[in-house]
């Protein structure tokens, strides 16, 4: 449980920084060009961290391994 959970929360907190970077650069309180830098850096985070989430089991059996 507690790595679902732990995937779970660098998922969240990555998209939650994709989404914010995007509105904020959207309605002009952050320049574009970080924006760009934020969501370069935090989509593949979420991406991983989502895939994580939803291979984890809920017993004690480890993370399947994804692929290359």
């Amino acid at each position: 449980m507690k790595r679902k959970q732990s995937a779970l929360t660098i998922a969240t907190v990555s998209g939650i920084v994709c989404v914010a970077a995007a509105i904020f650069a959207a309605i002009g309180y952050l320049a574009v060009w970080l924006a760009e830098i934020l969501i370069v850096l935090a989509f593949p985070v979420f991406v991983i961290a989502l895939a994580l989430w939803w291979s984890a089991s809920e017993g004690v059996a480890d993370i399947p391994f994804i692929g290359y």
